[in-house]
């Protein structure tokens, strides 16, 4: 079934408001053209909370975490950026090993590394990609492209051993 990007990220922002008022964050969302992805609701609003979970984790009091979702070619994007410390260039790729939890985190919240790996496996589940990387002048921006549905609304074949070794999918 097609889903509408653009109501899945307004549902994520909406959950979040409240925890980033509390942490004296402010959310902005950026969208783009309406678009529609190749991904369940389910796995969606998991990446959603995910990104948007960790950027508010490193980002300082009084600083915004922009939300962006727009159509990229034949891709749908999803990015998250925030303000926080970043991370040194060689943590960009081990970010989505299970576990790791870079140099930051010693200094933020008691996560378990498992977001952004959990991220990486349903973006590549549904044959798309996750990525983080720094940002000039400060924080990381994670990049989320999914396939956008093409004109006939086919959704690729779901990965059943890859959905139920991800935690509480069993």
């Amino acid at each position: 079934m097609p889903l509408p990007l653009g109501p899945e990220v307004e549902a994520a922002v909406e959950r979040w408001r409240g925890p980033a008022r509390q942490k004296g964050q402010h959310i902005v969302l950026e969208q783009g053209m309406p678009c529609r992805v190749c991904m369940s609701a389910d796995d969606l609003a998991v990446v959603l909370d995910n990104l948007i979970e960790n950027a508010m984790e490193y980002s300082p009091q009084g600083t915004e975490v922009t939300i962006e979702s727009h159509p990229a070619g034949e891709w749908a994007q999803i990015a998250v950026t925030d303000r926080g410390p970043g991370l040194p260039p060689v943590d960009e790729e081990r970010a989505f090993e299970r576990f790791f939890r870079g140099s930051a985190a010693a200094s933020h919240g008691a996560g378990a590394g498992l977001g952004l790996p959990i991220v990486r496996a349903l973006a590549e589940g549904w044959g798309g990609t996750a990525t983080i990387r720094n940002r000039d002048g400060g924080g990381a921006r994670a990049e989320v492209l999914l396939p956008a549905l093409s004109g006939n609304g086919a959704l690729p074949k779901v990965d059943r051993e890859l959905d139920e070794a991800l935690p509480g999918r069993a």
